[in-house]
């Protein structure tokens, strides 16, 4: 369950209130089932800039050596777009969607990263979101 709600706090990245589900996630970082770990630092991936204060929990995360390998490439994903992220807001720098060349700001890219790995506005996010392949938890591990 705890795993779900990691997951859908993610997919509503943008939408929910970024702060409070940070504060969230967090805590997911401790749990003790490796899925858990995983998803919360998926989730706090798409935060972007409004994550930063988990970059020392994430660093912590993955520098366990008893930490499952899945859990520390997602660690390392979510650490990289956040750190990322950081960048582009505090360097003001303009990012273009792939599709549109539209300038995306900091919480677009981190969305967008985690979801397609790939840079889009929040209109071309939502215009590619229903052609993608499932996106959700359809089982195990991603």
């Amino acid at each position: 369950m705890r795993r779900l709600a990691a997951s859908a706090l993610g997919k509503l990245a943008g939408i929910v209130d970024s702060a409070a589900s940070v504060d969230l996630l967090r805590p997911l970082l401790a749990d003790a089932h490796p899925q858990v770990r995983q998803y919360a630092a998926k989730a706090l991936g798409a935060f972007g800039p409004a994550a930063e204060q988990a970059l020392p929990d994430l660093r912590d995360l993955y520098q366990n050596p008893a930490e499952k390998d899945y859990v520390k490439r997602s660690v390392e994903a979510a650490g990289k777009t956040i750190r990322e992220s950081l960048r582009i807001a505090e360097q003001g720098l303009c990012i273009s969607a792939e599709r549109c060349s539209r300038v995306v700001a900091a919480d677009e890219y981190a969305r967008s990263q985690k979801a397609f790995q790939r840079t889009y506005c929040d209109a071309c996010f939502d215009e590619v979101l229903p052609q993608a392949p499932e996106l959700g938890d359809a089982g195990g591990v991603e």
